[in-house]
């Protein structure tokens, strides 16, 4: 009696172990595919979805499948004065823009669970919103990036559109493509871009300090636009940067 115990006991271990192994052998994977974006190499879920060129500049891929939204837009070329998809990225990041999250040493905007990242550089920008945290996890994981440096296009600054795009939005909509670089080059002239130069000052537009939150880092810098309320930092050591509305 005690031997066919030990046996029926032996018999469970062996069936427990085999339905372990049989439930992790047909879980899903998920297969992933690498995208190319305006420098950007990504790995996202396979699908039967591509990057669309909007134009020379502007570049979109849309899953709808695995909820997956990346802009991107780029000076790859400086004679394109159309600047929509620097306006659609802006509202992307604006309209997504809540509780900020760490995801894979990266600072994210969580908002009801749609999580969205962003990179803005002079001539490069992008934008990354998923639904999956995992996701966007494995995305931030395994980006890579080649720094687009377009010849002869010192006077062109995302950041600067950008921020017009923002005060824009905040008072007219009636805002042509002409307008807004005429903007960009009077801003220029007004403050130099670089971020090395940020200091804890104020003009007529922007405050300037160092440090995030709490922190007095001093190779953190951040401006912030007293008349759109929004915040960007940059951390010189990593060249990290990110920001938002009403952040601190």
């Amino acid at each position: 009696m005690r031997r066919n115990f030990k046996v029926i006991i032996i018999v469970i271990i062996v069936l427990a172990i085999l339905s372990i192994a049989a439930a992790a052998y047909f879980m899903p994977t998920t297969h992933y595919k690498t995208i190319e974006i305006n420098g950007y190499t990504i790995e996202v879920p396979d699908s039967n979805s591509t990057a669309e060129k909007i134009n020379d500049n502007y570049k979109i891929y849309n899953d709808q499948q695995n909820n997956i939204t990346i802009k991107s837009y780029a000076i790859n070329n400086i004679n394109q004065t159309n600047y929509t998809g620097v306006k659609d990225i802006t509202e992307q990041i604006k309209n997504n823009n809540a509780t900020n999250t760490t995801i894979a040493n990266k600072t994210v905007a969580n908002k009801s669970d749609t999580y969205t990242y962003y990179e803005l550089e002079q001539h490069q920008m992008i934008v990354i919103t998923t639904k999956d945290k995992n996701t966007m996890e494995h995305i931030l994981q395994n980006m890579n990036k080649t720094q687009i440096k377009p010849e002869n296009a010192e006077n062109i600054n995302l950041t600067q559109i950008q921020e017009n795009n923002n005060t824009t939005n905040n008072t007219t909509q009636q805002t042509t493509t002409k307008k807004k670089t005429t903007t960009t080059t009077s801003s220029k002239n007004k403050k130099t871009s670089s971020d090395d130069t940020w200091g804890d000052y104020e003009d007529d537009t922007y405050v300037y300090g160092h440090g995030a939150g709490s922190s007095p880092d001093p190779d953190i810098t951040w401006k912030h636009n007293k008349k759109t309320g929004y915040g960007e930092y940059y951390n010189r050591k990593t060249g990290e940067r990110w920001g938002g509305y009403n952040i601190a």
